[in-house]
């Protein structure tokens, strides 16, 4: 495909005599110039939805997994988890992956790439349906003459019905245009709104636990164990764990007081930003 020019522009009429023997070579004239207005207006779009589908695509599917990820980490967090209890993949990276996921549709939005693309598509198969029906139209105005040459009614009936094909073509034009101005109007409107009201980032919260008889179990002390994790070994009566998911824990204390087995188990609520607190005692 030839390239096109970076906008559609309009060519001046040549010039026409519109004497009887020469009205038909004008016509014609007529005809190529508003064929050719279409055929340009066409081949633009086509040129510009090709360089637009990429970038529609990558941008899109990238949203697509970059959101579907964000709903997974929740679940590896609960199923992978370091042995103090922490999950391997913090929490906060799902607002990450989150946050550039809005950024991408954002960007997408911005430039118009997806709507651009369906627009070029449904402008030039809008334009090439016109140039069909035009190019019949005036086959059919054609054949009518025979061998005598139009008559003055014949040949504005033919100006008219140009000037309706090139006013469609304008009409298509003017209306993918409005709309990229209606797109692209909207898309600052809601960047500035994000921009006021951010993502916000979802925060860890923390665990301070007394064991009350925690100081007279046996050595090594006692171990500590949150939801599926493996135990630590703590000493003294307190232990303190940051950067814990918000949600229920499920807290496992177990130990040795004058060699006999005890335990303790209860469930805390984390909040974020919050330290939440927790009492035991080993029995």
């Amino acid at each position: 495909m030839n390239r096109v020019s970076r906008d559609i522009r309009a060519t001046a009429l040549p010039p026409l005599d519109w004497d009887p023997a020469k009205r038909v070579n004008s016509m014609l004239v007529l005809v190529e110039h508003a064929v050719s207005r279409a055929e340009q207006a066409a081949e633009w779009y086509l040129s510009a939805k090709s360089s637009m589908r990429l970038p529609a695509r990558s941008l899109r599917l990238g949203a697509i997994l970059l959101t579907a990820a964000a709903g997974i980490l929740p679940i590896i967090q609960q199923i992978y988890t370091a042995s103090d209890g922490k999950p391997v993949i913090a929490p906060a990276w799902a607002s990450v992956l989150v946050a550039v996921a809005v950024l991408f549709i954002a960007v997408d939005r911005f430039f118009g790439f997806s709507s651009s693309w369906m627009r070029y598509i449904t402008a030039e198969l809008a334009i090439r349906q016109a140039r069909e029906t035009f190019e019949l139209d005036w086959q059919a105005a054609y054949a009518s003459y025979g061998s005598h040459p139009p008559t003055d009614d014949q040949v504005r009936a033919v100006i008219t019905m140009i000037k309706t094909f090139i006013d469609q073509i304008n009409a298509v034009v003017a209306n993918e245009t409005a709309k990229w101005v209606g797109e692209f109007q909207e898309a600052l409107r809601q960047i500035d709104e994000t921009t006021k009201n951010p993502v916000p980032v979802v925060q860890t919260g923390s665990l301070a636990l007394t064991v009350e008889n925690g100081d007279a179990v046996d050595a090594p002390g006692w171990a500590l164990s949150l939801d599926h994790g493996a135990p630590v070994s703590y000493t003294g009566k307190t232990a303190a764990l940051s950067g814990l998911e918000s949600r229920d824990h499920v807290v496992r204390v177990t130990a040795k007081i004058s060699a006999n087995d005890v335990r303790a188990e209860d469930v805390v609520q984390v909040r974020p930003g919050v330290i939440a607190r927790l009492q035991v005692s080993l029995a």
